[in-house]
């Protein structure tokens, strides 16, 4: 038995969500309802937009730092910095005043996310990650079925389906829709990992939400989540091993795994770069990609240090319109330099290091870094919803299991 499933047997269930905790979980829900914005505010923005003002006011402004505020601080403390350095060698990188108030929002609402779960204890957070699950499942696939009943791509005017193909469910692209669904998948497993869902019906619910996720995202069309899927498949068969095992075992067991893997790709190596060589290719912008990563780290090079601040686009001389570098690795790096992206590397493996305890908690981490390679997702809700309440639940269930271990040995 690990650790996490042997905390459940000593965690209480029955924690009930108080009114502010809805508001987050509706923020969370509709985050990829891009369409239903006025501008660039829609229901997630303004749920989360109150429930991080009044999450801070009743701390009454202080604030308990942790990886993530720190982040946020430096890396906009890097933004101030990068634009001045772009005004003052009148570096021309696209307008900057609206991603500006983005971050701003962005760095309100992690340090209100943080303290929150910091205070949680956690029961509040499991159950907080159990509704998220269920209720993006009722909602999402219920409007899915909608739409293939009456084969709608509409709903009030609004596109459930992007150019009447790829699934989207009320976002402006598949992949704002997929960075909700797509981690969903993994929080699934997480939960029948830990043993966290003990009635019966919940556990069966769980895996039809776990296949809905999975048909809607490949509904999406979204190559992206294709790869991505790809990737974490072959690190689940190769790192997951029986919670039975000891650490000796387990560590035997994967060295032996990966020397496998190994002994198959090394000589077939050319086949598999031809075959991901294809994949790009018949993605539609696949190769687009690669140019833009190239301009991006181009004009990275202008200021390598600190970035050229918010705003920071780039500009293809044969579609005269401001791009980002869809790479979020790169677009950090143009806006707050080699600084940025070392401090978010850091929290990345800092979050690793505790979601370790479960292979499934890691994945839904895991899956951010991955798809953010092909997107800009810094500005995306849900990566640091799931994130950071993954880094938090696992965090506190270490918590839970040294103070169980402690107790028995007194």
């Amino acid at each position: 038995m690990d650790l996490i499933h042997d905390t459940m047997h000593t965690t209480n269930l029955n924690y009930k969500p108080d009114f502010w905790d809805y508001i987050l979980i509706i923020g969370i829900i509709s985050a990829p309802m891009t369409s239903l914005r006025y501008g660039k505010i829609g229901v997630a923005e303004v749920c989360l937009f109150i429930w991080s003002l009044n999450n801070i006011i009743k701390k009454k402004f202080r604030i308990n730092s942790d990886q993530y505020v720190i982040f946020w601080l430096l890396f906009d403390f890097c933004l101030i910095i990068g634009f001045f350095i772009k005004i003052l060698n009148s570096i021309i990188s696209g307008p900057y005043i609206e991603e500006s108030i983005t971050y701003i929002y962005f760095t309100l609402f992690v340090i209100s996310l943080s303290q929150y779960f910091q205070n949680a204890n956690i029961e509040k957070l499991l159950e907080l990650m159990r509704r998220v699950f269920f209720w993006a499942f009722y909602v999402y696939t219920s409007i899915y079925i909608y739409s293939l009943l009456f084969g709608r791509t509409t709903i009030f005017g609004y596109n459930l389906w992007y150019s009447s193909e790829r699934l989207s469910i009320l976002a402006d692209n598949p992949h704002q829709f997929v960075y909700l669904i797509g981690p969903l998948i993994f929080v699934g497993f997480f939960f029948i990992r830990s043993n966290y869902l003990q009635n019966k019906i919940e556990r069966v619910l769980c895996y039809l939400a776990i296949i809905s996720f999975i048909i809607m995202c490949l509904q999406s069309k979204s190559s992206t989540f294709l790869a991505v899927s790809v990737v974490i498949a072959c690190y689940l068969l190769l790192f997951n091993t029986k919670s039975s095992l000891d650490v000796r075992k387990k560590k035997l067991l994967i060295g032996i795994k990966v020397l496998f893997s190994f002994s198959i790709i090394i000589p077939s190596y050319s086949i598999v770069r031809d075959l991901f060589i294809q994949f790009v290719e018949n993605d539609p912008n696949g190769l687009g990609r690669f140019r833009l990563w190239q301009l991006g780290i181009e004009k990275i090079e202008m200021s390598p240090i600190f970035g050229l601040g918010p705003g920071s686009h780039l500009l293809l001389p044969e579609i005269p319109v401001y791009m980002e570098a869809h790479n979020i690795y790169i677009d950090i790096a143009l806006r707050s330099g080699i600084v940025g992206l070392i401090l978010f590397l850091l929290i990345l493996i800092r979050t690793f290091k505790v979601t370790k305890v479960n292979i499934y908690a890691t994945c839904t981490v895991l899956f951010f870094c991955l798809y953010g390679i092909a997107g800009f997702s810094l500005r995306r809700i849900t990566l640091w919803f799931f994130i950071m309440g993954m880094y938090y639940i696992c965090l506190k269930m270490i918590d839970t299991h040294h103070k169980k271990k402690n107790h028995l040995m007194k």
